[in-house]
């Protein structure tokens, strides 16, 4: 169990060529000796992906990352915007008004217009998903002493229990307790200040229901400008989830081709002796 731990590459690894010298170490079997091209290979086939559930066997962008996976069936009832959502989107002068507001992600106030045709389940289903990534990226913005805060009270979040203690901490982060205790698990350790890991997930998070917002064709530069991040970077982060960049007259473009491939460890070329 020990070895097999040990074989697993972190996925700050991949790109990164000063790690291929560790690469023998971390996934050779029985001491036996492997070939530089082997030991990426093994390394490869063993990346513990530091991203949302996914399926690597989708024939559609669609079914790669799913809504379902993202939001839990117990957290559908409990979103209090999803009707704000919906009407600012309801029409163009109520758009044009939600666009102004500044309490809203520059990403959701430049997509509000697309509730305007849907109904039923796809309306619902797009205003859950901008309302789900106003509660990542208010909760990225909490400050490390409100998370540890909220750690201590966090079988009171499960329980939606009401909590004096923790209720002014709730209202200030507008994130419902059952989503909120659930971000905690995820994006938070109660030993240190958030780990690069746990943010690095939340990002990826995020780009994932940008994705899904988009129909798995979208612009990074709303979602850079909210995060805080260059559109580079944010490229990046979005290979890491199997996405394709190209750009076009200054505009990149980000889409999810299928099958899903990730990016993987190359070995580093010799330089030819003169």
């Amino acid at each position: 169990a020990k070895r097999r731990e040990k074989s697993k590459l972190k996925e700050e690894a991949l790109g990164d060529q000063t790690e291929i010298g560790k690469v023998y170490g971390e996934v050779a079997i029985n001491s036996a000796v492997l070939t530089n091209a082997e030991a990426i290979a093994r390394a490869n086939a063993n990346v513990i992906r530091n991203i949302p559930p996914y399926n690597a066997l989708a024939t559609k962008p669609e079914n790669v990352y799913t809504l379902e996976s993202i939001i839990r069936s117990e957290e559908w009832d409990w979103q209090p915007d999803i009707d704000e959502l919906i009407a600012a989107g309801r029409t163009s002068h109520a758009s044009h008004a939600f666009q102004q507001k500044s309490d809203y992600p520059q990403f959701i106030r430049n997509r509000i217009y697309k509730l305007r045709p849907l109904s039923g389940e796809q309306l619902y289903r797009l205003a859950h998903t901008f309302s789900y990534i106003n509660h990542l990226l208010n909760f990225k913005r909490m400050p490390v002493i409100a998370i540890k805060r909220l750690l201590k009270a966090r079988t009171t979040l499960e329980n939606d229990e009401d909590d004096k203690g923790t209720s002014h901490l709730m209202e200030s982060s507008r994130i419902p307790g059952v989503t909120l205790a659930k971000f905690l698990k995820l994006f938070s350790d109660s030993k240190e200040d958030v780990p690069r890991e746990k943010k690095d997930l939340l990002n990826s998070y995020i780009l994932v229901l940008t994705l899904i917002a988009d129909d798995f064709e979208t612009d990074p530069l709303d979602i850079a400008n909210d995060l805080k991040m260059t559109v580079n970077d944010l490229v990046s982060h979005y290979q890491e989830l199997g996405c394709k960049s190209e750009k076009l007259k200054g505009i990149f473009k980000i889409t999810l081709p299928v099958p899903l491939t990730f990016p993987t460890l190359q070995p580093k070329r010799m330089r030819k002796r003169t």
